[in-house]
C-alpha cells in the first residue's frame, strides 16, 4: 500500500506496481522548509511477510542519490544506480531512505557524483551525519515514520554556498522528466544554452550519469507507469509517444533495461 502525502503524488518507477503494492507498505514524506533546498522527499518502506517466501521487488530509480537506513542490507549514502533495482523483502523489517534533489547534493558533498554512482558510502563526516548513531535511532523507533523527523532536523541544519550549477543542474533533470518529446541531448543543448561537452561535465559532477542516460531513464519510467496504470494496450503508440522510431527499437531498449519484454510487463500488470 502507498501513504504518499499528495503533494508528491505518486510513487513512480515500481516494475510491476500493482504486485509490489500488496507486498509491502510506502510511505513518502515532505520534507521541512529547511531541508527542501537538499531533499525531495523521505521514504520508508515496510513490511511483515511472516513465513511467506522471499519476495524480490524491482524498480527504475530515478537520477537521485539517497542517503539510507536499512539494518538489513546496509545503510549508507547511496548515488544513483544505473541499473534495475533489486530488494529481496523476507520476514519483517523497514528501510527509510532520503532522496536528495539532483544536483543538489554536491554542494555539501563537495565531490563529483559520478565517483557515487552505482556505490555506497558510509563515511558521511562531510554531511555530519553520524550513521551508526542514526541507525539505532531507527532500530529502536516504534513508528518508523518518526524517523523522518530526525534526519529532517539533520538535513536542515546543512549549510552550504549558493550553488547556480546545482540549480541549472536540477531544472535540466526537471525538464527531462516533465517533456516526454525531449529525447535527444541536441535539443537539451538547445535549451540549455551549454554545448553536448558542457552538459556532460555538469550531469557527470552534479548528477552522476550523463544526459543521455537521463533522457533515456525517464522514458523508461513513463513506458513503466503508462503499463502499471493500464493506459497503453498499443505498444505501437506507446513506443511513438516516447519519441522511439518504432516498437521493435522500443522493445530492445526496454527488454535490455527491464529484463523481459513490455508485452511480458504488460501481460504481468493486467
Amino acid at each position: 500500500m502507498e501513504k504518499s502525502d499528495p503533494q508528491l503524488g505518486p510513487a513512480r518507477g515500481l516494475i510491476a506496481k500493482r504486485l509490489s503494492m500488496a507486498e509491502f507498505d510506502l510511505t513518502r514524506i515532505v520534507p521541512s522548509d529547511g531541508a527542501a533546498r537538499w531533499i525531495e522527499n523521505y521514504w520508508v518502506i515496510e513490511w511483515d511477510r511472516g513465513e511467506k517466501p522471499v519476495y524480490r521487488q524491482e524498480n527504475l530509480p530515478h537520477p537521485s542519490a539517497h542517503f539510507v537506513l536499512d539494518p538489513q542490507a546496509g545503510s549508507g549514502l547511496f548515488g544513483v544506480q544505473t541499473h534495475r533495482f533489486f530488494y529481496e523483502l523476507v520476514g519483517k523489517g523497514r528501510v527509510i531512505g532520503a532522496k536528495f534533489r539532483p544536483g543538489h547534493l554536491f554542494p555539501v558533498w563537495q565531490r563529483s557524483l559520478s565517483e557515487l554512482t552505482d556505490q555506497r558510502e558510509t563515511d558521511l563526516a562531510a554531511l555530519g551525519l553520524d550513521l551508526k548513531e542514526l541507525q539505532a535511532h531507527f532500530i529502536a523507533l516504534d513508528d518508523p515514520a518518526d524517523m523522518a523527523e530526525i534526519l529532517d532536523r539533520h538535513i536542515a541544519a546543512l549549510s552550504a554556498p549558493d550553488d547556480p550549477k546545482a540549480v541549472q543542474a536540477h531544472d535540466l533533470v526537471h525538464m527531462i522528466e516533465g517533456d516526454q518529446n525531449l529525447s535527444r541531448v541536441s535539443t537539451l543543448a538547445e535549451r540549455s544554452g551549454l554545448n553536448a561537452r558542457q552538459l556532460q561535465r555538469l550531469f557527470a559532477q552534479y548528477v552522476g550519469v550523463s544526459p543521455k542516460w537521463v533522457i533515456e531513464r525517464y522514458r523508461m519510467i513513463e513506458a513503466v507507469e503508462a503499463i502499471n496504470r493500464g493506459e497503453e494496450r498499443s505498444l505501437t503508440a506507446l513506443a511513438h509517444r516516447l519519441g522511439y522510431f518504432d516498437q521493435a527499437h522500443f522493445s530492445k531498449a526496454f527488454s535490455s533495461l527491464i529484463g523481459r519484454t513490455p508485452q511480458q510487463l504488460l501481460a504481468q500488470s493486467a
